[in-house]
């Protein structure tokens, strides 16, 4: 049939059909069942028909459709234009052009002969949508969803761009895709669409992709799962986790680095602590030798006072007796009586008035006491309120350490007092057993005791007397004595002071000199280093050239070969291959080991496992032959050849599943040509390539069969057990080298070892220099360094010399001052002489008398200790054992209860000293304020005094000038009397020695006072230290307990990680050590008693103290206070960065979390996915093969991302064999069970397949359109096939033919063609063709099959 004729035809068989069509559409319109029975059927996407504007093969606007609901097959001759339908679609489904088997889009826009007068702009394809609802299992019966028309179109344009329309309006793909997904078709992987040959793709996936961008079996699954949108958040969530665990390293090594200085600090701290040790125990000793001068003055205030009694009241015994001679004075001068009296008024007149301006005085001395005391007193109520407060803190802190004190006291004290409650009990038995013996002893110990006790009192007395005697006389000698020292030693310093001067200039002057020439050498040598540095940069990039060169010539030696690396045969049979050679046509390749390459890496591995490298291949066995014969020819010697034509063909092609995934050394080879393949397969065959000897130890023997394993560095193991290896060179050069960084050709004639070695001396030589000049820029940098620090030396100097010189004008000046008053210093008066004598007359009496009380003292003494051992020894050993038990646990008793009663005492004394604090606070608060009250009161009363004290001056003079004139009066009468009172001067001379005597003792009573007074304040000077003291050390107690704490929690930390941190607990635990030491340091302020005092020997205290004063000072020397206070703030260091330590750590565990969280979620979906995967695999698989079996096996099982997934299948009657290595038609089933098992688990709405069954027989084709078709009940297929077993199933036809070029489509029902009503559904022709009616009756007249009906239509 002619095409003219064809075109002619379609048009009526298009009508004849498309009443049917309106027909059945109503039909079905008429026949929807009740929406009860409808609701539980989801509604599905349905494609109703296609589109295509000038696409490709289609001119003009063809339609493509209606398709069915269920199964549509396009049917056509090959090159007509079918698989330009799946084209179309994956062009409006967003595919670019190289997916449609094009460069560019404008290559989609129709082309024809026939357009191009007026070839077409513009390529459009329209995809229409509606969503149905089944209502049974019929063709027809379905409901389509109102207003769910959906018309998807894209526009391709000349100039390679392209345009959605959604509905008619312009859109973009994202909402196309976004709308399509949300209706079941994913246009992410398009696993819906199987394109013409994807199929066999599927079988040939690896088991996972080598790239990131390459897809294996497992992506393609991963895809399909879902399981790959973990992939991207698992890698980001990785690359934090291993940022956090650098950053995390990083603090960690900060944290060490401060935890270093710290360390480095503890010498220091030690010292500086030793030193305020040393200091406290001066401070405790010095307390109590001043405790013993301030006794010493207490007794002698005591002392003198009772003296001054004593001469008071004889004193009043002697005025009693002038009072007597003064009467009778008075009855001899009666006759003076009136002119006394006269007197006497106006004495007592003048008395008056002095009184009144003395009352004035003392009321103004007396007022500007109270201002001056009121003001000290308001600055002391100040300071007061500052102790009460830290005593408040103080006493709160004991008062809880007492309360926690009191629980373990009293338990201990009710133990101890039963165990003595015991054993006084058995010490009353033993003494009534011995009472009688010691009844006598004991009446003597009682009188030899009685008169021991007033001789220690007298020996204490004269001991105290001598003491002091003993001081005075030793204050006076020490003041002349020091004067003299002073004396001597400024004279002295005078004489050497204008020698030292004059040395000092000299030095001054030659340092400076010294200064100007190392300043000037300094600049030279920066100038020389300046000048090597450059000419060592120019060596050094020479050198790097001459280096790069060298290995790059060594590089291509080995690479082609190297003349020395053959045989004399193998060179001359590749000399010989050469062109117009005596072999250039035998077919010789040549040395195998030059036929391929592999990485740098392996070159070791390969040249020891592969011993045929130097084997020649040759294409044929004649070749061989050829080769042999010219060996012999010319006597080169022996070589072997590898023929190609005799090596066994596919056996390098296997799979080979290796041990733990092994790499294969033949995997790792690169072919130059991969026609050698085979003989480089004879020549390694399966050897592994293992890192390390115990991994190759391991794959060799530890599995099913036996391994030959080669390691990187040379050792082999063979298949047989042998081992090889060891030696100190490995073999290497046997095959060329992939990443060669060699770009230099070695020619056969060029004298390659003697260019090597040209360049290496030349190397050398620069090397030479470079290491001369780095020697020279050393030495100059030593140099340098002592310039530096002599220059240093120098500024520091130059100061100090110019100000000492100046200094000593200073001091010439002040000595010239000072030795004359030293001099007068060192006279000593008659009065001082005078005292040391009584001093030391003293002392000697109280020496004196000293003597015989101690004799008696220790006579008595040594009698009491006898008797008191007679006593014990009546007793024996019982008693003695039995005594020292009681008075053991006696003290141990009178301890606890000495401690509870202390720590009860100490809450009642905390008590109340908060409550006094308190108290005091709020009184001297009160007092403050009534101290500036009166503070200014008594200002104001000054001033009014002082005007009031005016008028009395003014009176008191006048009343002074009439006392005089009578006071004259009065004594020339009294000239008279004087003979009388003449008597009375022996009366007055002993009154007047008496009052003499009397001020002396008060003048003795205040010297005594004012010691007492100044050692009093000594001690408490030395208690405000001790207290400051303690106060700093509680606050570094309570830093040191912090920094143990964190270094604790640091520990414990680090214990958890997996770096394992080492802290250094050591430190912690000699921190422990040394606190209570310090803790048990006797306070300065700690009073001792009288007898206590006495009993210590005031030399051996004052040698002590010297000692410790000395030592004080060797450790002042080197220690630095100011460690203590560094030590600290490394502490605080270290803990912040602990801190840091712990919060970046806590980052990286949740960041780990996390990505621990990520891999189970993505393993989870991925194994549940796959296991109903691979349970669905087996099933279609046997279904569609009738008895087979299929598998999907994880490489890994442990691991499923790291390897990938195997896809494995058994056919009927056959074992079981990789995919790979099927037929085709076993392929492509194996394949389709696994496309439909995919399609199981992730249903769609719709599948577009291209000629699936290519490769299938007749029998597996019916198979798998049975299948299609039953799958087609809850989803549309559109399927391309040329197989009538396949398309006869359909439920659609839609034919594609080519009519000039123009691809041309009809559609038809088959079912309906067969019943007799044989009119196409559609015609996509344009062309008026009139006699398709005659035709169609033609066809439903011959009750043709669907497929003859279709031949005969075209």
């Amino acid at each position: 049939m002619t095409d003219e004729a064809l075109e002619d035809s379609i048009p009526s068989m298009r009508q004849s059909v498309s009443g049917n069509v309106n027909m059945t559409s109503d039909d079905r319109n008429n026949t929807t069942e009740p929406e009860e029975e409808q609701q539980d059927v989801p509604p599905r996407l349905m494609i109703t028909k296609m589109v295509l504007e000038n696409f490709k093969s289609y001119a003009g606007v063809k339609e493509i459709g209606p398709f069915h609901k269920c199964f549509s097959a396009v049917v056509g001759p090959n090159g007509s234009g079918k698989s330009n339908v799946i084209d179309a679609m994956l062009f409006v489904f967003g595919k670019r052009a190289k997916k449609l088997r094009l460069n560019k889009v404008s290559e989609l826009i129709h082309k024809s002969d026939s357009v191009k007068d007026n070839p077409p702009q513009y390529a459009r394809v329209s995809v229409y949508f509606n969503e149905i609802v089944d209502t049974g299992d019929g063709d027809e019966d379905y409901r389509i969803i109102p207003n769910t028309d959906m018309i998807v179109t894209r526009i391709a344009k000349m100039d390679n761009s392209s345009t959605y329309k959604l509905n008619g309006k312009n859109s973009s793909f994202k909402e196309i895709a976004n709308y399509l997904n949300s209706k079941g078709i994913d246009l992410d992987n398009n696993r819906f669409l199987i394109l013409q040959g994807e199929v066999e793709m599927i079988s040939m996936m690896p088991p996972k992709g080598k790239t990131e961008n390459d897809e294996g079996l497992l992506e393609y699954l991963e895809d399909i799962i879902g399981s790959s949108k973990f992939v991207e958040a698992t890698n980001i969530a990785a690359e934090k986790v291993d940022s956090l665990s650098e950053v995390r390293q990083e603090k960690l090594n900060r944290v060490k680095a401060v935890e270093r200085e710290k360390d480095n600090l503890e010498g220091a701290k030690q010292e500086a602590e030793a030193l305020l040790k040393a200091e406290r125990e001066i401070r405790r000793k010095q307390s109590i030798l001043y405790q013993i001068n301030a006794m010493k003055a207490d007794k002698e205030v005591t002392k003198y006072t009772d003296q001054q009694t004593a001469i008071s009241e004889q004193l009043l015994v002697e005025r009693e007796r002038v009072a007597q001679a003064q009467e009778r004075i008075k009855e001899i001068e009666s006759s003076l009586k009136e002119q006394r009296k006269d007197y006497e008024l106006a004495f007592a007149e003048l008395t008056k008035t002095k009184e009144e301006f003395s009352a004035y005085e003392r009321r103004d001395i007396k007022l500007r006491e109270t201002i001056k005391h009121e003001r000290s007193n308001k600055k002391k109520l100040e300071e007061k309120i500052k102790v009460e407060e830290k005593k408040e803190i103080k006493a709160a802190e004991k008062k809880s350490k007492a309360e926690n004190r009191i629980p373990k006291l009293e338990e201990e004290i009710e133990a101890l007092t039963e165990t003595k409650a015991v054993e006084d009990a058995k010490m009353e038995e033993i003494e009534e057993e011995i009472k009688a013996i010691t009844q006598k002893i004991r009446r003597q110990l009682e009188t030899k005791t009685t008169e021991l006790a007033p001789v220690k009192q007298e020996r204490a007395v004269l001991q105290a007397s001598l003491d002091t005697a003993v001081t005075e006389l030793k204050i006076l000698t020490d003041s002349t004595h020091r004067a003299k020292e002073r004396l001597t030693s400024a004279e002295t310093e005078l004489e050497e002071l204008d020698e030292k001067q004059e040395t000092k200039r000299r030095s001054l002057k030659d340092m400076e000199k010294e200064l100007s020439q190392a300043k000037q050498r300094k600049v030279d040598l920066e100038q020389e280093d300046r000048d090597i540095a450059l000419r060592e940069e120019t060596l050094t990039k020479k050198h790097k050239v001459l280096l790069t060169q060298i290995e790059d010539v060594q590089s291509a030696l080995r690479a082609s070969g190297g003349s020395t690396s053959r045989s004399k045969a193998v060179q001359g049979i590749l000399n010989a291959t050469k062109n117009g050679g005596e072999l250039s046509k035998v077919g010789v390749l040549g040395r195998l080991g030059d036929l391929a390459t592999i990485n740098e890496q392996y070159d070791v591995a390969v040249s020891t496992a592969c011993g045929m490298l130097d084997h020649i291949v040759v294409q044929t066995t004649a070749g061989a032959q050829r080769c042999l014969e010219f060996l012999r020819k010319y006597n080169l010697g022996r070589a072997s050849f590898i023929p190609l034509d005799k090596q066994k063909k596919g056996a390098h092609d296997r799979v080979v599943e290796t041990p733990e995934g092994a790499p294969r050394l033949f995997d790792l080879i690169t072919p130059t040509n991969f026609a050698v393949a085979p003989a480089m397969y004879l020549a390694v065959g399966n050897t592994l390539v293992a890192p390390d000897l115990e991994t190759a130890t391991r794959w060799a023997y530890d599995f099913s069969k036996r391994w030959r394993v080669v390691t990187l560095d040379g050792k082999l193991i063979e298949t047989a057990g042998t081992m090889s290896g060891g030696g100190n060179r490995s073999r290497r050069g046997g095959m060329r080298l992939s990443n060669s960084r060699s770009k230099i050709a070695i020619s056969e004639n060029d004298d390659e070892e003697g260019l090597i070695e040209t360049m290496a001396r030349e190397a050398e030589g620069i090397q030479t220099k470079i290491s001369g000049g780095r020697q020279r820029r050393k030495e100059i940098k030593d140099e340098s360094r002592k310039l530096n620090m002599t220059i240093k030396s120098f500024e520091v100097e130059l100061p100090k010399l110019a100000m000492e010189i100046s200094g000593c004008d200073t001091t010439r000046e002040e000595l010239t001052k000072l030795i004359p008053q030293l001099r007068i210093q060192c006279q000593v008066s008659e009065e001082e002489s005078e005292k040391r004598a009584e001093l030391q007359a003293k002392i000697d009496r109280c020496k004196s008398d000293m003597t015989s009380c101690v004799t008696l003292a220790n006579k008595l003494e040594k009698e009491v200790s006898k008797l008191q051992q007679e006593i014990m020894e009546a007793g024996g050993p019982r008693m003695k054992k039995q005594k020292e038990t009681c008075e053991k646990i006696l003290a141990s008793l009178n301890d606890a209860e000495k401690s509870l009663n202390s720590s009860k005492v100490e809450i009642l004394s905390t008590e109340k000293a908060i409550a006094k604090a308190q108290k005091s606070l709020e009184s001297l608060t009160k007092q403050l304020e009534d101290c500036d009250v009166l503070l200014t009161k008594k200002t104001e009363e000054v001033e009014a005094l002082e005007v009031e004290a005016l008028a009395v001056v003014q009176a008191y003079d006048e009343v002074k000038e009439i006392e005089e004139t009578k006071r004259k009066a009065l004594e020339s009468a009294t000239k008279e009397a004087e003979e009388l009172k003449k008597s009375q001067s022996e009366l007055q001379y002993a009154e007047i020695d008496l009052l003499g005597k009397l001020d002396l003792l008060k003048k003795q009573i205040s010297e005594s006072s004012k010691k007492l007074e100044h050692w009093n304040s000594e001690i408490q000077r030395l208690q405000a230290v001790e207290d400051e003291n303690e106060l700093e050390d509680d606050e570094g107690e309570d830093d040191d307990s912090e920094t143990s704490q964190s270094q604790e929690a640091l520990v414990e930390e680090e214990t958890k990680s997996e770096e394992d941190v080492q802290m250094r607990d050591a430190e912690t635990q000699r921190d422990n050590e040394e606190k209570p030491e310090s803790i048990t340091l006797v306070s300065s302020s700690s009073s001792m008693s009288y007898s206590a005092l006495e009993k210590i020997d005031v030399e051996d205290l004052k040698n002590t103290i010297s000692t410790l004063q000395n030592e004080r000072n060797m450790l002042a020397k080197n220690a630095n206070m100011g460690a203590i206070a560094e030590y600290r703030k490394k502490e605080n260091d270290y803990l912040a960065r602990v801190a840091e330590l712990d919060q970046i750590t806590e980052e990286r565990n949740a960041a780990r979390k996390d990505h621990e969280e990520l891999r189970r979620q993505r393993l989870e979906m991925f194994m549940e996915g796959f296991g109903v995967i691979t349970l669905k695999l087996k099933e279609m698989y046997q279904m569609i093969t009738l008895g087979g079996d299929a598998e999907l096996e994880l490489v890994d099982s442990l691991d499923p991302f790291s390897e990938g997934i195997v896809f494995s299948v058994r056919p009927p009657k056959k074992s079981w064999k990789n995919i790979s290595n099927l037929s085709g038609g076993e392929k492509t089933l194996s394949s389709l069970s696994l496309v439909f098992a995919l399609h199981h688990f992730r249903p769609t709405p719709l599948y577009v397949m291209d000629e699936i069954d290519a490769a299938l027989d007749f029998k597996n084709v019916s198979i798998v359109a049975n299948y299609i078709k039953e799958r087609t009940r809850n989803a549309q297929f559109i399927i391309i096939s040329l197989r009538n077993n396949m398309f006869e199933l359909a439920d659609r036809l839609c034919g594609i033919y080519k009519v000039r070029n123009m691809t041309n489509s009809v559609t038809i029902n088959p079912k309906a063609f067969g019943a007799g009503a044989a009119a196409p559904l559609s015609d996509a022709s344009n062309a008026a063709n009139k006699s398709a009616a005659g035709i169609g009756e033609k066809v439903v007249g011959h009750n043709l099959s669907s497929q003859d009906a279709w031949m005969a239509t075209t």
